[in-house]
């Protein structure tokens, strides 16, 4: 095919030579010819760099970047700096495209779109899920603020992989190295700002592996709260220009994930006193507090939920007591 405009193809690699052929062969099976691939080793100590540098002696459209560990945001920000296409994708490393993804990415750009959004295909492995809007949307960024919610409910705001972006726009930006979580939604919120016109689509060619869950965010740290108050507020401050709350889906994800921080404190090594001090801390926000008073939200696992709601410290330490004593008793009988 003719192909037109050249996409750089931003590609985090760090430790994970089991998934990385599988990645870099969806992409050079591409029907869109015109990319760059630039393999962003992040201090990989596994021999996921001498996998990158073999493919790189393959097909000149390669590059490789070595850089010292920094994390997802310093290698994705080394590939911005490091771009020379006229849009830049990024691709998770344990991910893996459909072979028209980048195509119908491209095809549906246009020069007043400032950028492309698609769906998901989530890989469990035994099955497949897909995750994307049943019609065309094109719209401008007021009606995207409009729209943002049910988007964010359908996990289309955050990840920057399923995303066609300008570089002229992106060039300017970068993913902040500071913030251990939410970085991905932050620096879309910043995009954003910059744009005037998206276009969402119907597709879902983008396979996110299930898989490889990673476990870092499975540790209560508390710049992890603190993560999840930033990200928070600055939705609702780019949605409605002040921070209200109206029991949309920013303030339910919201309250999900400081009753999710509950649990990685409970599993924590902290003592049982400031286990408790720190779950209090979290139930007592008034943001958290007057959203499941006012708003009432129905969330994930009431009888969680209804106990974060009443502060019932106590009898929620039980809970995930039995909750993980079933899962190891499950877990056993599944061998």
């Amino acid at each position: 095919m003719n192909n037109g405009e050249m996409v750089s193809i931003v590609v985090p690699v760090y430790n994970v030579k089991r998934y990385l052929d599988c990645c870099i062969n969806s992409i050079l099976q591409q029907t869109y010819e015109n990319f760059e691939l630039i393999l962003v080793n992040d201090g990989s100590t596994d021999g996921s760099l001498e996998i990158c540098d073999n493919y790189e002696c393959k097909d000149k459209r390669i590059r490789v970047i070595n850089k010292a560990n920094g994390g997802v945001s310093s290698a994705r920000n080394a590939g911005i700096e490091s771009a020379n296409g006229d849009y830049i994708l990024f691709i998770d490393s344990d991910d893996y495209i459909e072979v028209n993804y980048v195509q119908t990415l491209v095809e549906n750009s246009s020069d007043d779109c400032d950028l492309v959004v698609c769906g998901f295909t989530y890989d469990f492995g035994s099955k497949k899920t897909e995750n994307k809007i049943e019609e065309v949307k094109c719209l401008t960024i007021d009606e995207y603020k409009k729209q943002y919610n049910s988007l964010y409910a359908k996990c289309l705001t955050n990840s920057p992989c399923g995303k066609l972006y300008k570089s002229e726009l992106v060039k300017g930006l970068t993913f902040d190295t500071a913030v251990p979580l939410g970085e991905d939604l932050l620096f879309n919120l910043d995009y954003l700002k910059c744009c005037n016109n998206i276009k969402i689509i119907p597709y879902s060619g983008y396979f996110y592996n299930q898989t490889n869950v990673s476990s870092a965010t499975k540790k209560y740290k508390q710049e992890y709260y603190d993560c999840i108050i930033k990200c928070y507020e600055k939705s609702k401050l780019f949605v409605y220009g002040e921070i209200k709350i109206c029991g949309d889906a920013i303030d339910c994800t919201f309250c999900n994930n400081c009753i999710n921080q509950t649990q990685l404190i409970y599993e924590s090594q902290l003592n049982k006193e400031q286990k408790k001090e720190t779950v209090l801390t979290i139930l007592n926000n008034k943001r958290f507090s007057a959203i499941m008073k006012e708003c009432k939200p129905n969330l994930r696992y009431p009888l969680r939920t209804l106990l974060c709601t009443r502060k019932q410290v106590y009898l929620l330490f039980i809970y995930y007591r039995i909750k993980n004593l079933l899962k190891k008793i499950l877990k056993k009988k599944s061998y």
